[in-house]
């Protein structure tokens, strides 16, 4: 299997993100399509999907879902994972699909504690959590793409400075600028068979509005929520994504897992873990560390992988 393309890691450490050019085949990515809705079908029969506005989220991880565990596992993704990693993957039941519109706004993934305090553990050494997203439709041309703020995954210089004197009011105006406005703004020219990696750390957005006079940049929240809808570049089809995160076994994996063990949204998706012994059995082969919170495992499974206490 191809696994000799590019990953610009260069990219990835002074921008914040890397987009890596046709990872999967065409045939490929609408098996994906396939799969999403067949289980969109059976989870919606079972009551297991989430409504955030016009957005589907399955509260399922991958590994628990038919026809798309085979995608965390790929060669592909792995080797993608571990070149920018370079050290054993840890995989923590951190991924889902989302189906439809999000709300478009800025915002980082890392533990909510560090996420706008830059003097933060978060920020005091290389970042080591990623995540890998593949949007099934074309983005290069169409609206539903990532945004991704440039640099943004660095300390902010201002914040810094900021924390020196920490005056409250000035402080956290100044605070709430930088969390909308540090780095030049952008879509992501993503486009079926693409790969999007960024760090936890780096501002993004899920969903970003082309519009026709300007199709190329990427506009404020307010005017995209403002400009006449005559004016938006359509979606190809419906926005499809499948999201995973994958991390290696340090302190920055371990606050973040901490972090996830507090969102009920998490517990949510630990307590539907569906996970084969092939699987398990596959992960090790490729040398993945499968992660799970021992209280939803049985005791046969709690053999076999880490557990989180």
């Amino acid at each position: 299997m191809k696994t000799n393309f590019k990953v610009d890691t260069q990219h990835l450490e002074e921008n914040g993100y890397i987009l890596i050019k046709n990872v999967f085949t065409s045939e490929e990515i609408e098996q994906m399509r396939s799969s999403v809705a067949d289980n969109l079908a059976k989870q919606k029969i079972e009551n297991k999907v989430k409504y955030i506005q016009d957005r589907e989220c399955m509260e399922t991880e991958l590994l628990s879902m038919n026809g798309l565990s085979d995608v965390i596992l790929d060669d592909r993704i792995l080797y993608i994972a571990q070149s920018i990693l370079k050290e054993k993957l840890v995989y923590y039941g951190d991924s889902c699909v989302s189906i439809g519109h999000s709300l478009g706004a800025w915002h980082k993934d890392n533990r909510q504690k560090d996420r706008w305090n830059h003097s933060g553990f978060d920020w005091q050494e290389k970042y080591t959590v990623i995540r890998i997203g593949i949007y099934l439709q074309d983005h290069l041309n169409y609206s539903g793409g990532l945004g991704i703020r440039l640099g943004s995954h660095r300390p902010c210089k201002w914040i810094l400075f900021l924390e020196k004197f920490r005056p409250k009011k000035v402080f956290e105006y100044f605070r709430s600028l930088v969390y909308k406005y540090y780095g030049k703004p952008i879509i992501v020219g993503s486009e079926p068979g693409d790969v999007v990696v960024w760090y936890l750390t780096t501002t993004h957005a899920g969903h970003s509005i082309r519009f026709k006079p300007f199709p190329k940049l990427r506009m404020p929240r307010w005017f995209e929520k403002y400009a006449p809808k005559s004016w938006h570049v359509p979606e190809q089809k419906r926005r499809e994504v499948l999201f995973m995160t994958f991390g290696i076994n340090d302190d920055h994996m371990k606050r973040y897992v901490d972090h996830l063990k507090t969102k009920p949204s998490t517990q949510e998706i630990w307590k539907r873990l569906s996970i084969s012994e092939e699987i398990v059995e596959r992960a090790r082969s490729k040398n993945v560390d499968l992660l799970f919170p021992e209280e939803y495992l049985s005791s046969k499974m709690r053999q076999k992988v880490s557990l989180i206490r």
